[in-house]
């Protein structure tokens, strides 16, 4: 009698590995972007709703102008490029055409700016741009805006003609 459990068992066992043998699951992951990130743009200025907007993936300055209710009648919006893209942490203001000779000024953040970015920033060089951003690699974000001077070929003077166009 055991030795008909234990030949039953054994059968058993074999039968479950012909019928059911171990297949290896095909999983595949449709959708899945790695690439997602987070953007943070503040606009403030002419516009029915200034604040602070996230984004996730691509945002031109459109975008940002509709999500924050659109330009309010007294907005100057000669010098806004509708389609140029946001791609790093910035802060737009929007001028009143009650002002005279004011401009949109665009934030740059230089913690996240690239090569590109910097030196659209009104005062910086090339080789600012590069010993800037081998600064940030070497010792990680700055803190303050004030934490420039000790980036090489940024003095007091470079320093202060930046200081309008960009934020941390």
């Amino acid at each position: 009698m055991q030795r008909l459990m234990m030949i039953i068992g054994i059968v058993t066992l074999i039968l479950g590995f012909v019928v059911y043998p171990d297949q290896e699951e095909n999983v595949q992951y449709v959708g899945i972007e790695n690439d997602i990130y987070m953007l943070e743009v503040t606009i403030t200025g002419e516009v029915y709703f200034p604040g602070t907007y996230y984004f996730y993936g691509d945002v031109t300055y459109y975008d940002l102008i509709e999500q924050a209710g659109g330009l309010k009648p007294s907005a100057n919006d000669e010098q806004i490029t509708y389609q140029k893209s946001i791609t790093t942490q910035t802060h737009v203001i929007i001028p009143s055409q009650d002002i005279d000779d004011e401009q949109i000024i665009y934030l740059v953040n230089v913690n996240e700016a690239s090569f590109q970015e910097l030196l659209e920033i009104e005062g910086m060089t090339e080789t600012r741009a590069v010993n800037l951003m081998i600064y940030r690699e070497t010792y990680g974000a700055f803190v303050s805006v004030d934490d420039l001077i000790n980036v090489k070929y940024i003095g007091t003077e470079t320093l202060e003609k930046i200081r309008p166009f960009i934020t941390v």
